[in-house]
């Protein structure tokens, strides 16, 4: 049953119709199908209109009990519930939970997050939760403040990896499946049947005559006119940003920076001539002023009228790695990094930290709305933070930054990321858009959802001195240690764990203490009297409920804690203290005589000490002529020791000479034994390599070839009468047949001369490597120069571009700034390539699709280290302890002797070579280690001596 508006019972039978009561009367629905049913449920909606849910459908009737037509609706009705909104929602007894608004219905179902299809009850608590009773378990429905856009909106299907505006007000989405644009409503897509050369598309951009630009998983640049694509620019290197000045349309691509105009690519030219060292780049803005902003993996750079600016953590950042960038309406840079925000302010660079009151330091995206905030896509989820907050800090008239944290699943659905790009944008409308494995993420800044329920406060425990109080008015505790402590709680089934608190105990605390989520609170050693224990708490939301509740009590006092005692303690201290006094006296006297008789004592002790002072004074004059004697003496066997330090010196000298004469002499036979081992391997592989091309020869020779210039010669002889020939002749029946058995010869033999020479390309390419291997042993080494760890790193990945950029390896840079090194440039660069390219062969054993190669330089303490990474095929522990022997290797082509020759290298230039992998499947790291210093490099040497 339920009551209308209008104060009327409404009653659902069993076969007897709908029932009303009002003013005592009982009347009877007129709507006779109702007596062949059971209604289970009636409900009022906002408009005076009566639902009814019966075991065969849904019926609406108005205040006068006419039915009402409404969208078909054959479900068994269990329940029903008309919300605080006005919507009504119906549970069934099979197909879920259903919605009646703006006159259609939508479903929920148990695929949807229900717990069961089978609906008993329904209920919407005070914070505007609903709760639906199934008949295997309890479910909550709450709205979100962000929602998610998917598939079901009709968007393409895959995870949305980059958003951006479009000029017409909507929003251009590209996923892992295609190409949307979406106006908030509808959107178009451009998916699956739409001929784009990669469905894979990371980001887009939206250019001032309304094509769009996007990049692919084949690292096409793809441009759309219309309905049209007009345009594809393949790359080697993957495209990341776009941006649009007024000469054009700009694109980065890998670690450079293009313009495309008439139809080609063209580098970007500066007036300096040489580009800034950008490493990767990962997005760009057109600024107010016309300037062009890159965010790179080596810092932020500005790019005027073709002339660069830099910032790096030479300058002040605590980063170089720069993801997003934006511009506030005062012509203020602001920037997401990987170690927090950056701003750019009359060019000084300020940095904003986690420690400062940021959710994280990692952040992706940053929008601006039209309220003075910022939109923050971080790895802890989205956060808003004001931007007079961010300036305050800066400026130090605040301590700490002021963010609002949505992270929870009161927020967003879901906040983690997978491939999204570094991507956020806002629309027209005002509305802010961040792209989502599950779907694009809407946020309207002018509409965020607000719980402004005011939680209950319940105090549920005190204890005190170690027994439990009741809640009385006015709660008496028996002398004791004074120990308190108190248990509360509020209520929140939407974010429990986001709830605050805030506690004082009046007669004790001065202020309010800031709890947090804590729900207890402890006192000790607290005094005698009354006091009240107050505690409030707010929501996820930050409403306060500033009545909460309380806690009366008193603590009576021990018997030492009375007046009576106090006023006896005085008593018995005052007579103490006459007589200490009176003692104090007596003791001084006696003093006083005792210090005359010691001061006579004295007189007599100072002659004697005098007498014996003035002896001791002609003898030291004697002690004084000794020394200069022996001073004398030490000054000559100093210079003694002077000249044999020198000579030592020399002989030092001449025995580095002899040394460095052994270590040239044992290189060249080490060359030389490398040598002949080459040699002897190549000599191998050229008896296969003959072997392979005579095969090949002799296989066209006895090919059948031959055998079809005959067929063609009857062909031709009888071209007049075919026909009769192919049909009468008995040469003429043969020919087909014969064709038929002449191809699969031709097949056979094509085949087998491709296996051969697939083997001969084989063993070639097997020859190269080995001379490349001996040519990186000939190079001149041992020659200690100031090395660029970075330029040489870019010089070994130059070497293995072509190899890397074959076989798909992406290639990352995670680079800090480190000082050059005075070390051996040949023997690093050899580790360094040797590594690079074992990481592109375990990436391409692996098997995998996103091949990944990173490389990452660091310092600790007095020591550079160099990390390769690949995510490829690993390494198995047993193997962990062998991959440094003379001639270990895993790889059927590999020949064991590169990363032993390299682990020996590096300890000669007083570094390490370790390996690292946590086994098959899971990638590998190797990392060389090198000295920062000379000294350091001597002090290795040295210690390699010692253990020899």
């Amino acid at each position: 049953m339920c009551e209308d508006s209008q104060s009327r019972i409404w009653i659902g039978t069993v076969e007897r119709g709908l029932l009303c009561w009002k003013d005592g009367n009982l009347t009877q629905s007129s709507d006779e199908d109702l007596k062949k049913r059971v209604i289970f449920a009636v409900a009022a909606d906002l408009n005076g209109r009566i639902w009814a849910g019966t075991n065969f459908d849904l019926r609406c009737y108005d205040s006068q009990s006419q039915l009402q037509q409404i969208p078909s609706f054959t479900s068994s009705v269990i329940a029903l519930l008309v919300d605080s909104h006005g919507v009504l929602w119906i549970g069934t007894g099979g197909q879920g939970l259903a919605r009646f608004q703006n006159g259609a219905f939508t479903y929920f179902r148990k695929s949807d997050g229900l717990v069961s299809d089978h609906i008993n009850s329904l209920f919407e608590d005070a914070e505007g939760s609903l709760w639906i009773g199934t008949r295997d378990g309890l479910s909550q429905l709450t709205d979100l403040k962000f929602p998610i856009y998917s598939d079901q909106e009709g968007l393409v299907n895959g995870s949305n990896l980059s958003v951006s505006p479009s000029q017409k007000g909507g929003l251009w989405i590209t996923t892992s499946h295609g190409i949307c644009y979406f106006d908030g409503k509808t959107s178009k897509n451009f998916g699956d049947d739409f001929p784009l050369p990669n469905h894979y598309v990371k980001c887009g951009f939206e250019a001032r005559n309304g094509d769009f630009y996007s990049t692919d998983g084949e690292k096409n640049i793809v441009v759309i006119s219309g309905n049209t694509i007009s345009k594809v620019y393949p790359n080697v290197d993957w495209p990341r940003a776009f941006a649009e000045d007024a000469t054009g349309i700009l694109v980065a691509i890998g670690g450079a920076l293009f313009r495309i105009q008439d139809g080609e690519l063209h580098r970007f030219q500066y007036n300096s001539g040489q580009p800034p060292t950008y490493y990767w780049i990962n997005n760009l803005m057109l600024a107010s002023d016309g300037a062009i902003w890159v965010a790179s993996s080596n810092g932020l750079i500005r790019l005027k009228d073709g002339n660069p600016t830099q910032w790096t953590t030479e300058d002040g950042l605590f980063g170089n790695k720069i993801y997003t960038i934006c511009e506030d309406n005062e012509g203020t840079i602001w920037a997401g990094s990987a170690t927090g925000i950056v701003r750019i302010k009359h060019d000084l660079p300020k940095m904003i930290r986690q420690q400062n009151g940021l959710p994280d330091d990692r952040l992706y995206a940053i929008v601006p709305d039209d309220y003075g905030a910022f939109w923050v896509a971080s790895g802890r989820g989205h956060f808003r933070v004001d931007r007079q907050s961010l300036n305050d800090f800066i400026d130090g008239q605040s301590a700490r930054v002021k963010c609002d944290e949505f992270d929870g699943l009161e927020s967003i659905k879901f906040t983690d990321r997978t491939d999204q790009e570094y991507s956020g944008c806002k629309t027209l409308d005002g509305r802010i858009w961040f792209p989502n494995p599950q779907g694009v993420v809407m946020i309207d800044p002018a509409d965020v959802l607000t719980n402004n329920m005011k939680l209950p406060v319940w105090i549920g425990l005190v204890r005190a001195n170690g027994q439990d109080l009741s809640r009385n008015e006015a709660a008496v505790v028996s002398p004791g240690d004074g120990e308190l402590e108190f248990h509360f709680t509020a209520l929140s089934f939407i974010a429990p764990r986001k709830i605050r608190f805030r506690y004082r105990l009046e007669g004790y605390d001065k202020d309010w203490v800031e709890a947090g989520d804590r729900r207890m609170a402890f006192y000790t050693n607290l005094k005698p009297g009354h006091y009240s224990f107050r505690v409030i708490a707010a929501n996820a939301d930050g409403m306060w409920n500033l009545t909460g509740d309380s806690f009366k009590f008193q603590l009576l006092p021990h018997f030492h804690q009375t007046v009576w005692f106090t006023l006896l303690c005085l008593g018995v201290a005052g007579i103490t203290l006459a007589v200490l006094y009176a003692n104090r006296v007596r003791h001084l006297h006696l003093k006083q005589q005792l210090l005359q008789k010691s001061r006579d004592n004295l007189d007599a002790e100072v002659q004697t000490r005098t007498a014996e002072l003035d002896n001791a004074i002609v003898s030291l004059k004697q002690s004084v002529e000794d020394h200069e004697r022996t001073g004398a003496q030490l000054a000559r066997r100093t210079q003694s020791l002077e000249d044999e330090i020198e000579e030592r010196k020399r002989m030092q000298l001449e025995v580095e000479r002899v040394h460095q004469q052994l270590l040239a002499t044992s290189r060249q036979a080490g060359m030389a034994e490398i040598a002949t081992n080459v040699l002897h391997n190549v000599g191998n592989v050229l008896n296969s390599v003959n072997i392979s091309a005579s095969l090949v020869v002799e296989s066209v020779k006895k090919s059948k070839i031959s055998s079809l210039a005959r067929v063609v010669e009857l062909l031709e002889e009888h071209a007049g009468d075919m026909a009769t020939f192919l049909t009468s002749d008995v040469k003429g029946k043969q020919i087909t047949s014969f064709l038929a058995q002449l191809s699969e010869h031709l097949l056979a033999d094509r085949d087998a001369t491709i296996s051969e020479l697939d083997l001969l390309r084989a063993n070639i390419d097997h020859i190269k490597h080995i001379v490349a291997m001996q040519q990186n042993y000939a190079k001149v080494s041992g020659i200690r120069e100031i090395v660029n760890v970075v330029d040489l790193i870019e010089d070994g990945l130059r070497m293995n571009s072509g190899a890397l950029s074959r076989h798909g390896v992406e290639v990352a840079r995670e680079f800090e700034s480190v000082p050059d090194l005075n070390l051996d440039k040949h023997k690093i660069l050899q580790i360094l390539v040797n590594l690079i390219r074992n990481a592109k062969y375990a990436c391409e054993e692996s098997g995998r699709t996103d091949k990944r190669l990173t490389l990452r330089v660091a310092q600790a303490n007095s020591r550079i280290m160099i990390s390769v990474i690949d995510n490829g095929i690993g390494i198995p522990p047993e193997n962990l302890t062998r991959i440094f022997n003379h001639g270990f290797t895993t790889r059927e082509s590999g020949h064991g002797f590169g990363l032993h020759s390299g682990a020996l290298a590096a300890r000669e230039m007083g570094g390490a070579l370790f390996a690292y992998s946590d086994g098959l499947g899971h990638g590998a790291m190797f990392t060389l280690e090198l000295p920062l210093s000379p000294a350091e490099l001597m002090h290795e040497k040295d210690r390699q001596l010692q253990s020899a």
